[in-house]
């Protein structure tokens, strides 16, 4: 009976050993599309092959806790990331200075603890017939991305920089924001026109996720047939406007977000 009990004690033990997770930190080569795995149990670092991460823009905000300027930043190219939700998955752009990586990431029990993603080896590298630098990003997905990084459109493209007032540039208003038209890149086949968000309340507003939807008839009647968007800050969250005597050069356009819309030339919305 003594050896029956020992032995159901054991089976217990070792059941409730395999619910444990194993979470050894782990090098990842740098692909297209990088597999992260995460937890809503632990924080998952991401050490990137970059000089610093500038940003991030997740496919769906909803479900992600993402730090990347805090106590948990020990280096400026890690990313601390956590899902709030079991069952959340998404695709990430992490924006370094003059490189976008993309994490395609899904949720589990047992998420990452630590991911190493390292620059393909050269000598395994395949030669590729040379291209131009900008060639990759004429594409609608990418088009924005490389604007909001650059600064300058890729080669093909014409920039036209709108110079009328204020109140003629506004194209849409909702709530507290207002959106201002102030820059637009043309190419043979893609627009990608850049507004300004404007918060004129006194309170953080978050851009609404209707405005992201791009079957939403508003959108169109805004923006025209959207095929991309793309938001400055990343977390979507333009902060209030300052007080008159609040101000001061680091706050005085904390108010101020920009929004990136791609769109066929064919369909897209003039102004």
């Amino acid at each position: 009976m003594r050896i029956l009990i020992v032995a159901l004690l054991s089976l217990c033990t070792l059941n409730s050993y395999s619910d444990i997770c194993t979470i050894d930190p782990r090098n990842a080569e740098l692909k297209d599309l990088n597999a992260i795995t995460l937890s809503t149990e632990h924080w998952t670092r991401i050490a990137l092959p970059v000089t610093a991460i500038k940003g991030i823009e997740p496919l769906i905000l909803e479900g992600l806790d993402a730090d990347i300027q805090s106590s948990k930043m020990t280096y400026s190219n890690h990313l601390v990331i956590k899902a709030t939700k079991e069952d959340y998955r998404s695709k990430i752009k992490v924006f370094g200075y003059n490189k976008i990586i993309i994490l395609d990431v899904t949720t589990d029990k047992c998420g990452d603890s630590v991911v190493t993603i390292n620059k393909p080896d050269p000598k395994k590298k395949k030669t590729k017939q040379a291209t131009r630098p900008s060639e990759k990003w004429t594409g609608y997905k990418y088009l924005a991305s490389y604007i909001m990084m650059e600064g300058k459109a890729p080669s093909g493209y014409r920039k036209h920089t709108f110079t009328e007032p204020a109140d003629e540039r506004r194209v849409m208003q909702t709530g507290e924001l207002n959106f201002y038209v102030t820059e637009q890149y043309v190419g043979p086949k893609y627009i990608c026109t850049i507004f300004e968000i404007v918060n004129e309340g006194r309170t953080s507003v978050p851009i609404p996720s209707h405005l992201l939807d791009f079957d939403n008839p508003e959108t169109i009647a805004a923006f025209g047939q959207v095929h991309h968007a793309a938001v400055l800050p990343f977390n979507r969250l333009i902060e209030r406007k300052p007080k008159r005597s609040e101000i001061n050069h680091k706050n005085m356009n904390q108010n101020r977000g920009l929004l990136y819309i791609v769109s066929e030339r064919s369909h897209g919305r003039s102004y």
